[in-house]
């Protein structure tokens, strides 16, 4: 009588390898709400994107991406917190987008040299 040997595989969420397991539940979750932004229908309730892109309208699917309070964190980055409705949304998250702005502001104005006229 032969013997069966059954190989034990682990799946692609597996216990025994936690990272790797965690890496694919993030990208599989990512690749949905991914599916669903690009599948939704129409502008929905946020039409917030048509006030930074007026002459942009061929562009729906990217702008998609584009809702909700994005419009203010990028303004609380950029001048701080001027309105009163600005209050409501985090500080930290502002900072740190004004932080990284700037950074990439002062890199690609370092590849440039000053133009002295």
């Amino acid at each position: 009588m032969a013997s069966h040997s059954v190989s034990a595989r682990p799946g692609l969420l597996s216990p025994d390898r936690p990272v790797r397991s965690l890496s694919i539940a993030f990208w599989l979750w990512k690749a949905l709400l991914f599916l669903v932004v690009i599948g939704a229908p129409g502008p929905g309730y946020d039409t917030s994107t048509s006030l930074l892109t007026p002459g942009l309208s061929g562009l729906s699917a990217p702008l998609k991406f584009v809702r909700w309070d994005s419009i203010y964190f990028v303004h609380i980055a950029e001048k701080g917190y001027v309105f009163e409705q600005e209050w409501a949304f985090s500080y930290g998250y502002a900072k740190i987008l004004a932080f990284l702005t700037f950074g990439m502001l002062v890199s690609v104005a370092s590849c440039f040299p000053p133009v002295i006229r």
